[in-house]
């Protein structure tokens, strides 16, 4: 929970609530001008909104890139998640070049980078 509540204060984030219930939450992290980490947290009960979600996220995240004026945003996905990478690819974000992180996570898992840059 406390790497949640770190990453909402570096960058706008939201919060999506279903009768009123957060079902996910998501945001940016913006290192530098231009540039965003895009990061989300989901429940459970997010399987059951994911249309809904999905196209609400995007919206979002096309509504911070002008707002902010990015021109990058990045994203990663565990290697053995091929629903979340496709997902990011739905999103509009492309794989990186090379972009396999190898144990990057805690548990040593590998990641695989993804980004939207401005064209």
């Amino acid at each position: 929970m406390w790497n949640i509540i770190r990453q909402s204060e570096r960058g706008p984030s939201f919060t999506a609530v279903v009768d009123e219930v957060p079902i996910a939450c998501g945001g940016l992290m913006m290192p530098w001008d231009g540039v965003g980490i895009a990061w989300m947290v989901l429940s459970e009960e997010a399987a059951w909104h994911w249309i809904w979600l999905s196209k609400t996220t995007k919206r979002m995240l096309r509504t911070l890139v002008h707002v902010h004026r990015l021109h990058r945003v990045e994203a990663m996905a565990l290697l053995e998640s091929p629903v979340n990478q496709r997902w990011l690819e739905w999103m509009g974000f492309g794989r990186e070049q090379n972009g396999v992180a190898r144990q990057y996570v805690k548990d040593r898992r590998s990641m695989i980078r993804y980004e939207w840059v401005e064209v």
